[in-house]
């Protein structure tokens, strides 16, 4: 956590140092540029400082695009330096250890080498900054783009037959705050619901507690077996989570009436009931073990009754859902459908 804080000074630091040696500029500059640069170098304690937060949703969007457009800009300003010095020190070293004579050649003018020697200087000192600031600018971009999906297949040699087939979307580092709006979280919604998950998990920022749990319960877990640990890391999470997305949800002027766990539809039976009742209504069919919803059949009834054409629905690819595993659990599509 120290180097978190304090690691961003270096760049500021040896950055503000080649600005000072700029003796061409005025002093009060080159000191205005130096504390400008600290104080870029530190936008994330600032933050918590007036936000309590690194980018929480009560700090201005436009105010933490321009300080990570900054930052960017010093972090690649600094290895520019970084880089033309170390170069001009193996170039350095080389001329003292490998010395060699010079062929003969006519002397070169010396005011031809003065002006390329000013106009590279020129040209680093002024182009530097622009390409850094300009760089940052477009990661900024990058980063605040809307989010895709990436297909990947997982083989694992020893996975059960009855998991064969899960397909799993993982939503990863969503950092809600100014730059995540409303419309992105439900452009993201939308995307993971549109292929049809078993399951969905949220990691990142808004999955971590462990440090929490331990600050409150030390290492008790550590004596407990893997089922047990789960289950209490899992109630932990709820319970600290829950009121966060709550809290956020509200800063988007998002409010649900009602919240409750997942697991009490299983609970209450009334997920059996609902795929019972599809079952009765001839919507469902066995195969493989796995009981399944007629999905594709049921849309393109719907479909044609909106006058769609059936070249338009062959192009859908529609495909039916599994409800109940050959291992007889329900998946996350039955419990939305009850």
């Amino acid at each position: 956590m120290f180097f978190f804080f304090a690691g961003p000074f270096i760049p500021a630091l040896y950055t503000g140092a080649h600005l000072l040696a700029a003796r061409k500029v005025p002093l009060f500059l080159r000191v205005s540029g130096v504390l400008l640069l600290l104080a870029i170098s530190q936008i994330y304690p600032i933050n918590i400082t007036l936000f309590k937060n690194l980018s929480g949703p009560d700090m201005p969007a436009w105010l933490l695009k321009a300080q990570t457009a900054l930052f960017a800009a010093l972090v690649m300003l600094f290895l520019f330096l970084l880089a033309r010095d170390v170069l001009s020190l193996a170039a350095f070293l080389g001329r003292v250890f490998f010395r060699k004579k010079a062929a003969a050649a006519p002397p070169e003018s010396p005011s031809r080498r003065n002006f390329l020697r000013g106009g590279l200087a020129a040209a680093f000192s002024m182009g530097t900054p622009a390409v850094s600031l300009a760089g940052g600018a477009v990661g900024v971009s990058a980063g605040t783009a809307y989010p895709g999906l990436h297909f990947t297949d997982a083989f694992l040699p020893s996975l059960p037959p009855e998991l064969e087939g899960l397909k799993i979307v993982q939503l990863t580092d969503i950092h809600i705050g100014p730059l995540t709006s409303a419309d992105k979280i439900r452009d993201m919604a939308a995307k993971a619901v549109s292929v049809r998950p078993d399951l969905i998990c949220i990691t990142g920022d808004i999955a971590d507690g462990l440090e929490g749990y331990r600050a409150e319960n030390g290492d008790a877990l550590l004596e407990k077996d893997e089922a047990e640990r789960l289950s209490t890391l899992a109630a932990f999470g709820l319970k600290t989570n829950l009121p966060k997305m709550e809290r956020d949800l509200a800063r988007y002027k998002i409010h649900y009436d009602t919240w409750f766990y997942e697991s009490t539809l299983h609970e209450s039976g009334y997920v059996a009931e609902t795929v019972e009742m599809l079952t009765e209504r001839g919507w469902t069919y066995e195969k493989d073990g796995a009981l399944w919803l007629r999905t594709a059949d049921i849309l393109r009834e719907n479909l044609r009754k909106g006058g769609k054409k059936e070249a338009e629905i062959e192009k859908l690819d529609l495909k039916d859902d599994v409800l109940r595993r050959a291992n007889g659990f329900y998946t996350y599509f039955a419990a939305d459908i009850a």
